[in-house]
């Protein structure tokens, strides 16, 4: 089931010339610096970490920014500030240059991930919101595969000049998203109340309903950084595969979520959100447990392995989002989603923010450490986000979901 998009097709055509730049860049995000710089994994990964998480004390600012001046106009300024973000990873040589660069791109994608999912649900009605997110998650998958595939091209040769070329033309395309979203005509959001206690994180950090379903998806978030950045080093410096092979199963991803995001919506669409998540956590722990064991097998058998692990994350990744970002929005009184909405994408800035010192440090002891962390990590959080179920169902009702409950 498509959403009605009359009217509302530029919001698609600007997340499609966004996430394609990003899918250039964003699998050798750790691995760029590695050949672009002298300095070590540990380190790189030791620096990232500490920015990106530095760049989550932005997000209140973010959320309230988006209410107060609306998603379409910080849903442009966090393409500016991406875009002047990627352009200083050109001149990185040190560890403070590597941390300001990082901020900075971490900074935007905080002021994008508190406007975005706040535009789509402005723009949709209940019924039609896992559609929504379901149609821009699927327009961001073809994107970012087509992204992804086309650097493993352009990486035959291995070197970083090449990936200089990937990261100028990522920050052009934020720049043309940022123009093509300035365009839209968004809806007014309707007056009302809010959650009793104000309009205030305080008063976001009191549902403890919300909570509940933040800290699980927090905990499941810990397998986002399998594709991106612990596959890239895995497949190189464990098994021996060039690193064009990454780009390839990074892309089959992003093509999986392009081809069916819209069809495993659409057979969920009955399923409480929150069971529908626990779900996709279930298929995390399977893909560690496969991922795992590609050091048994021969070169080929290895890759068929990693492609199988993949294959089984990617549906654990479309029973996820939009099931998670729906649950928010339909839980979130309309006036207050900007916040809402930062804080519950923090879950995934703390995958990103902490993998790399994870990966980094784990990766340096045994790479198997780092699946043991993330299958422990994300069956915690299903089992958290469970806990959520009765809670939201009693907040939204039967209309949290279209068809069906939170």
């Amino acid at each position: 089931m498509l959403p009605d998009t009359t009217g509302r097709r530029r919001i698609v055509v600007a997340s499609a010339v966004d996430t394609l730049g990003v899918g250039l860049f964003l699998p050798l995000s750790l691995y760029y610096f590695t050949v672009s710089t002298q300095l070590s994994l540990t380190g790189i990964g030791t620096t990232t970490s500490a920015a990106t998480l530095a760049a989550l004390f932005t997000a209140p600012y973010a959320g309230a920014l988006t209410d107060r001046l609306g998603p379409r106009n910080i849903a442009v300024l966090s393409n500016i500030v991406v875009a002047v973000g990627y352009m200083s990873y050109l001149v990185v040589h040190d560890y403070l240059e590597l941390f300001a660069a990082v901020f900075v791109v971490m900074a935007g994608d905080r002021l994008y991930f508190a406007a975005w999912p706040t535009l789509i649900a402005d723009i949709s009605d209940d019924n039609q919101r896992d559609a929504w997110y379901a149609l821009i998650q699927t327009v961001g998958a073809g994107s970012l595969g087509t992204g992804a595939l086309l650097s493993g091209i352009l990486l035959a040769s291995e070197t970083a000049q090449q990936i200089d070329l990937l990261i100028v033309f990522n920050a052009l395309t934020s720049v043309v998203a940022a123009l093509l979203t300035l365009s839209l005509r968004v809806p007014r959001r309707p007056a009302g109340g809010g959650r009793p206690g104000g309009k205030n994180y305080a008063a976001v950090l009191r549902d403890r309903t919300f909570v509940r379903l933040l800290v699980g998806q927090a905990l499941m978030a810990a397998a986002w950084i399998l594709p991106g950045t612990f596959l890239p080093l895995y497949l190189v410096r464990s098994l021996g595969l060039p690193a064009w092979y990454a780009m390839v199963v990074f892309s089959f991803n992003y093509f999986l979520v392009f081809l069916f995001q819209l069809l495993v919506t659409n057979l969920f669409h009955a399923f409480r959100r929150t069971r529908t998540i626990a779900l996709g956590a279930c298929c995390f722990v399977v893909t560690t447990a496969v991922m795992a064991a590609a050091p048994l097998a021969d070169r080929t058998g290895a890759l068929a392995l990693l492609v199988t692990a993949i294959a089984i994350y990617t549906v654990g990744e479309m029973l996820c989002v939009p099931a998670g970002n729906a649950a928010v929005a339909a839980h979130a009184p309309a006036e207050m989603r900007g916040m809402y909405m930062a804080t519950f994408q923090l879950t995934g800035a703390i995958a990103f923010g902490a993998g790399p010192g994870l990966v980094g440090v784990l990766f340096a002891l045994d790479p198997a450490w780092v699946l043991v962390a993330v299958a422990l990590a994300v069956t915690l959080g299903g089992v958290t986000v469970l806990s959520s179920d009765r809670a939201l169902v009693r907040a939204c009702g039967d209309t949290a979901g279209g068809s069906h409950d939170v």
